[in-house]
């Protein structure tokens, strides 16, 4: 089945995609969503506690965000991988939407980002 499915950037209230996408459970603990277009791609792997996220464009981004701890990850760009350290503030899961608010530090440098996923079936 193909889903309806929407990445806003809660911070600037930009949407960074909307279209279709596919969405499956696996092993019943995780649901993942997959969606987008020639510019990124983007899979998004959804617990009940936490979420793991894998970006896809001019760099590639693996983050693993949970609101308990602390966690790594890392930014693959043409010139290396650098390894991140990610901070949950907010993560907020139901069946069809996830939203996200975290903290990224890259060597002393820190930015804040919170993004909402909306999730609709489509026939």
């Amino acid at each position: 089945m193909t889903h309806y499915i929407v990445l806003k950037d809660m911070t600037s209230g930009q949407i960074l995609y909307e279209g279709a996408g596919t969405v499956s459970a696996k092993d019943g603990e995780k649901t993942v969503v997959q969606f987008g277009n020639r510019a990124a791609r983007y899979t998004y792997e959804l617990y009940e506690d936490h979420c793991c996220i894998l970006s896809e464009q001019e760099m590639i981004v693996r983050l693993k965000l949970d609101p308990c701890k602390d966690e790594e990850g890392t930014i693959e760009t043409p010139f290396g991988i650098l390894d991140v350290t990610t901070s949950a503030r907010l993560y907020d899961f139901h069946n069809n939407s996830a939203e996200v608010k975290y903290t990224l530090s890259l060597q002393g440098d820190e930015q804040i980002f919170h993004f909402k996923l909306d999730i609709a079936e489509k026939e």
